[in-house]
């Protein structure tokens, strides 16, 4: 029998996948934390081993005819930080094919089974990322929290925490929503917002004010609603960026993916909103209706399933 491997190597986790020739997954793994532009070489590569093992272990099979490596990372864009995981694999799996490929890509393949469509991952930063059926593929965003992800938990949770600071700053009244993200961080005064926010900084400790934002919007209260809107409409223009180049985009189907779509049903439902009225502001687009679609696997199942099909696709020596 013949393995194909997929990793998702993400910022708090790692996960490994087994498939065989008939595309049955018969063994998971999980691992520590593997963005690889965070985490030492060495450590992302132990996070991958524990994964991997686990999930040979789990698959109860000594030594597995693994034929295709494929690791979807976090980080991607640190060239010798992935370098080093590749080799690290290659030695690993001297027999089998290689490839580490970014995260979003995998995240692809699992939700939509290889099939054209376009994901939306949103959680402490923001991407979109399609594919059609010729082939051809669509990035937009996913830059890091610098240069890019609107709309992304950190994007929500950095305006909720400035509303709060301007209002502190103001000596005006505070509004139900910056009291409780006050509350949330045990922060009582301007110094204690300043000092949570960089002590220790993350983005992700940032992004973790976004559900409170969402929870409230989802509530009814005013400036969550317009923090959650602000961000839905973002990431709807991320999408359509990375749809239109796509052909047929406007008949694509649209999978969310990411802990920010759980945060806030408003955010799910101002977001399709948002693109509907790009879809609608398209000539070529006139009648059509966007599918928002739900994903079929995950991605560590994406990248073990990209690993199957390329390889089924090498011609025999």
């Amino acid at each position: 029998m013949q393995y194909f491997l997929g990793i998702d190597g993400g910022g708090t986790k790692t996960a490994a996948l087994l498939l065989d020739s008939s595309n049955k997954t018969v063994g998971v793994g999980k691992g520590g934390p593997c963005n690889i532009a965070v985490v030492a070489p060495e450590t992302a590569f132990e996070a991958v081993k524990q994964a991997v093992n686990e999930a040979i272990n789990c698959a109860s099979i000594a030594t597995p005819n693994i034929l295709s490596v494929v690791a979807a990372v976090a980080g991607y864009t640190a060239r010798s930080q992935r370098e080093a995981l590749i080799s690290n694999l290659e030695a690993m799996f001297p027999d089998a094919s290689v490839e580490v490929i970014p995260d979003f890509q995998g995240a692809w393949w699992g939700a939509t089974d290889g099939k054209p469509g376009v994901i939306v991952s949103a959680g402490t930063g923001a991407v979109a990322y399609g594919r059609d059926e010729n082939g051809i593929d669509s990035r937009a965003d996913g830059w890091g929290f610098l240069f890019g992800d609107s709309g992304s938990g950190f994007d929500i949770g950095r305006r909720g925490a400035d509303l709060a600071l301007k209002q502190l700053q103001s000596g005006e009244r505070l509004s139900p929503l910056s009291m409780r993200l006050l509350a949330e961080i045990h922060a009582i005064s301007l110094d204690d917002l300043i000092d949570w926010a960089y002590r220790d900084f993350s983005p992700a400790k940032i992004a973790s004010l976004a559900p409170v934002i969402g929870q409230f919007a989802d509530e009814g209260d005013r400036e969550a609603i317009a923090i959650v809107d602000l961000a839905a409409d973002q990431l709807a223009w991320t999408t359509g960026e990375a749809a239109g180049k796509l052909a047929n985009w406007e008949t694509l189907p649209i999978y969310l993916l990411g802990g920010l779509w759980n945060s806030s049903t408003r955010l799910q439902r101002s977001f399709e909103a948002s693109y509907t009225r790009i879809l609608a502001q398209n000539p070529s687009a006139t009648n059509a209706s966007p599918l928002f679609a739900e994903p079929i696997n995950c991605s560590e199942y994406g990248a073990a399933l990209m690993a199957l099909q390329e390889y089924q696709r090498v011609p025999a020596p």
